[in-house]
């Protein structure tokens, strides 16, 4: 039997109705990242991630129907400003790791019928492995683990009880 290969992912459940969920994932891009600015001027980045084996936590959080045994399922990501230049520098293929709200959107299709997108609205994000690691940016400094979770803390092995 074929060993399953899967995301992290962690979102946790609105409290209200017309909250949208906020959390965290692990995954890898599946396309270049495109930066264009709107018509106010502010810059906007989009790109993709591919979520492997995540669909019952999709389906709790989101309140989805996606099928248990849909292996991948794709997240459109979008940035905004300062986030927009950063992401920019990442390649396909590289693994990230991305904080945001997660969203549906709903619309017609060319043949008029409805289709649905999932969409993270990055808040941080950081590279954990670069496509290729020569074209890493040396100027290119995102996020400190702790910029991701304000209760983060550093311990020393020393610190750990085990």
């Amino acid at each position: 039997m074929a060993e399953k290969n899967y995301t992290f992912i962690d979102f946790k459940k609105p409290e209200k109705e017309g909250q949208l969920p906020f959390g965290a994932v692990i995954a890898y891009t599946t396309r270049d990242v495109v930066v264009r600015e709107t018509n106010s001027g502010k810059l906007v980045a989009k790109t993709c991630l591919a979520l492997n084996n995540v669909s019952r936590h999709l389906n709790y959080v989101l309140g989805t129907d996606f099928s248990d045994d849909q292996e991948v399922i794709f997240v459109e990501l979008t940035a905004w400003e300062e986030t927009a230049r950063q992401l920019e520098r990442v390649p396909k293929g590289s693994q990230i790791c991305v904080t945001g709200f997660l969203g549906i959107e709903e619309f017609k299709n060319r043949r008029g019928e409805i289709q649905r997108s999932l969409n993270l609205t990055i808040s941080r994000f950081r590279v954990l492995r670069w496509k290729n690691q020569n074209q890493r940016p040396n100027q290119y400094q995102n996020t400190q683990p702790n910029d991701l979770d304000p209760d983060f803390v550093d311990l020393d092995d020393d610190d750990l009880p085990f």
